[in-house]
């Protein structure tokens, strides 16, 4: 089901953004608003503390990244996920039912797949 991702065409220049490395996808939502002002519904954008932006990356570095992100959240704490492998939907849905953290929202925009992760308990 991951199938071959398309190319990204980022709104990078309507934000004033630079394209970030693989190395550098892990970052803080108060240096950079775009992916959730993007991607999720108003109701989400003041509560998120990481964002991970994996466009571009097949499985299953998706959920490799966002398993390393979480592990350096405290319970509580959301992740947002930016995807553009189709595989992400279900590898996150399999994997919020698995580990306990909570799926909050998990949505499809233009091809882009976008996934708001809690770190719960375990």
């Amino acid at each position: 089901m991951s199938g071959h991702c398309t190319a990204w065409r980022a709104p990078v220049a309507r934000h004033g953004l630079r394209v970030l490395s693989p190395d550098e996808v892990l970052y803080d939502v108060a240096m950079h608003q775009s992916l959730s002002e993007e991607y999720l519904p108003q109701q989400w954008h003041d509560q998120l503390a990481t964002e991970v932006d994996a466009r571009g990356m097949l499985c299953p570095m998706p959920l490799l990244k966002a398993k390393r992100a979480l592990n350096g959240l405290d319970v509580g704490g959301r992740l947002l996920v930016v995807a553009t492998d189709q595989g992400s939907v279900r590898d996150f849905r399999v994997f919020s039912q698995q580990s306990g953290h909570a799926l909050l929202y998990s949505g499809e925009i233009e091809g882009t797949f976008v996934h708001l992760l809690q770190k719960e308990p375990r």
